[in-house]
């Protein structure tokens, strides 16, 4: 929803015809937001990787205008118009790209540093988002463990208790191994359980 309301901000600020958002996929960019004027304007779902003026924007460090008639950066949304296309930052490589096709408000520069400046934010966005959902999914299975932890504990078998728990947690972390540390009163430090440890470990 907030590419959406992203996408439809720009389009009204720059007076394009179309803006969309891909993200970056090992197969190719896949369509996260778009917003185009006219209700029959349709805008590919995806694009395949490999050479092309998509591929040399994710590359780049800078944006590209490519306008028709220029044989060095020919648009390929099939508009008929000039598209102006930057990557979107995400870390150590491009997270995706922004696409601002047809756009009448694009400042002096030829709208260059008006995408730059919307391609970091849109980053900033996108980071955000991943890591709220990261923490969301987290906190949802830590109360999962909690209560199976809860559930557990009406048991008195104390190595029956740590190996469910255990094997919960492997599940619901997709961890490999799991194990359960105690440190007694005098000092003395214990394992009663867990999975995929040796007894060396």
């Amino acid at each position: 929803p907030a590419l959406d309301e992203a996408c439809h901000r720009i389009r009204v600020a720059t007076g394009a015809a179309l803006v969309g958002i891909w993200e970056r996929r090992p197969g190719g960019l896949v369509a996260r937001a778009t917003e185009m004027e006219g209700p029959d304007a349709i805008a590919p779902l995806s694009i395949p990787s490999g050479p092309g003026l998509f591929a040399r924007a994710l590359e780049g460090h800078e944006p590209i205008h490519a306008r028709p008639g220029d044989p060095s950066a020919l648009p390929v949304l099939g508009m008929g118009t000039d598209e102006l296309l930057v990557a979107i930052p995400g870390g150590e490589a491009p997270w995706g790209l922004l696409a601002i096709a047809g756009a009448m408000e694009l400042g002096p520069d030829d709208g260059r540093r008006l995408a730059t400046a919307i391609a970091r934010t849109l980053g900033v966005l996108v980071r955000g988002a991943g890591a709220a959902e990261q923490a969301t999914s987290r906190l949802r299975r830590s109360e999962a463990l909690r209560r199976v932890a809860t559930d557990l504990a009406s048991r008195l078998d104390v190595a029956d208790v740590v190996r469910d728990l255990s094997d919960h947690a492997r599940v619901l972390f997709g961890a490999d191994r799991v194990a359960v540390i105690l440190r007694e009163a005098e000092g003395r430090i214990c394992s009663p359980g867990g999975t995929e440890f040796s007894e060396a470990s």
